[in-house]
């Protein structure tokens, strides 16, 4: 069963429509791709505490 929530507070990316053969620009993230995926990956282990913890118990 897979359970979609929508948040109305949180940022979406929309990505623009494009055609055949049109190139893409780079993702509207700046700086350091580092510090932006580590960044990331901290908001989710917060975001997601709980649901981690009971899972490792499996």
């Amino acid at each position: 069963m897979n359970v979609v929530v929508e948040r109305a507070n949180e940022p979406r990316m929309d990505l623009p429509e494009r055609k055949r053969d049109d190139v893409m620009p780079p993702r509207p993230t700046t700086g350091d791709h580092k510090k932006i995926v580590r960044a990331a990956c901290a908001e989710a282990l917060v975001r997601n505490h709980e649901t981690l913890k009971e899972l490792a118990k499996i």
